[in-house]
């Protein structure tokens, strides 16, 4: 009688132990989802705003449009946004791309003005950003489990 009492509360320890475990896995699981999908979001949006001030620096615009001075402004504003919250949220080699490309960012809408390239050296600051948003989506599909990718961009 006494084994079988004894018996009935291991194997009920040993339930709760296995109940709590499992449901801290469960939500550590969900924790992981629920910042994934934010980390995808938050990325997405940053590598568009992105795109958008190397597309409103290139060279076939009209340098003294004051509405194209305004735009570009509001979208590098945005882009600092942007990596802000990645750095909230991404884990250090995420957060130390996101603010490369926007110090390369920062370089093409330099040069696009005029002015001279804060950061001269090998590169033209375009390949530089380039090479920023390479890196940062390599960092981010890495964080986000995802398989890698060979190049984010075509090269001839």
């Amino acid at each position: 009688m006494g084994t079988t009492i004894i018996t009935a509360g291991v194997a009920a320890l040993v339930a709760f132990l296995f109940s709590i475990l499992n449901e801290a896995i469960r939500d550590r699981r969900a924790f992981t989802r629920r910042w994934d999908k934010d980390l995808f979001d938050r990325v997405s949006s940053y590598l568009a705003t992105t795109t958008s001030v190397v597309h409103l620096s290139s060279g076939s615009r009209d340098k003294a449009d004051k509405n194209l001075a305004s735009t570009i402004a509001d979208t590098h504003q945005q882009l600092r946004v942007g990596c802000n919250q990645l750095l909230l949220i991404a884990d250090p080699s995420v957060a130390e791309a996101a603010l490369r490309v926007q110090r390369e960012s920062y370089a093409v809408i330099k040069t696009s003005t005029g002015s001279s390239d804060p950061r001269p050296g090998e590169l033209m600051p375009l390949d530089r950003l380039y090479a920023a948003i390479e890196t940062l989506t390599e960092a981010s599909r890495a964080q986000l489990r995802l398989q890698p990718i060979q190049r984010t961009r075509i090269r001839d």
